[in-house]
């Protein structure tokens, strides 16, 4: 997996959430590093839930290990880092929920693919940002990939 979106200021979070859960799904695994901690860019080429939001040609490896508040802070005045910063800022609250979701464990079969309780979260995120669940989801059944 190795697309992503770049967004812009004509980019609504729907499409955003839209981009990431067919991401996720499609990748069918978390991010992680050699270590197992998640990661914007992890092995194999994957990708996070905000990771498939940088495009690599912003891409930084010193916001690894960093939660997005802490790019803020650190990054605030870094003219490399803008576009990250402005896509934070934008989309603050979806991009916190989408990257807790990505790195939490039980939304995620042990074989690979989202379980019923990712569904459920992912429903979850959906009516908190007054967003609706992609309609690929509805023949989703776990599993490597749709």
């Amino acid at each position: 997996m190795n697309k992503t979106l770049e967004v812009t200021s004509e980019t609504t979070p729907q499409e955003i959430f839209n981009f990431v859960i067919q991401h996720l799904t499609e990748q069918g695994e978390r991010a992680e590093d050699s270590t197992g901690i998640c990661a914007y860019r992890g092995r194999n080429k994957t990708m996070c839930a905000v990771g498939c939001l940088i495009p690599d040609k912003f891409y930084s490896p010193h916001i690894e290990e960093m939660g997005l508040e802490q790019i803020l802070i650190e990054h605030e005045n870094s003219f490399s880092m803008k576009y990250v910063l402005d896509l934070i800022n934008s989309h603050n609250n979806l991009l916190s929920s989408l990257q807790y979701f990505h790195d939490n464990c039980s939304v995620w079969h042990d074989q690979g693919g989202l379980s019923d309780e990712g569904l459920e979260e992912l429903s979850h995120i959906a009516d908190q940002e007054n967003l609706v669940l992609p309609s690929f989801l509805q023949n989703y059944t776990g599993g490597q990939g749709i």
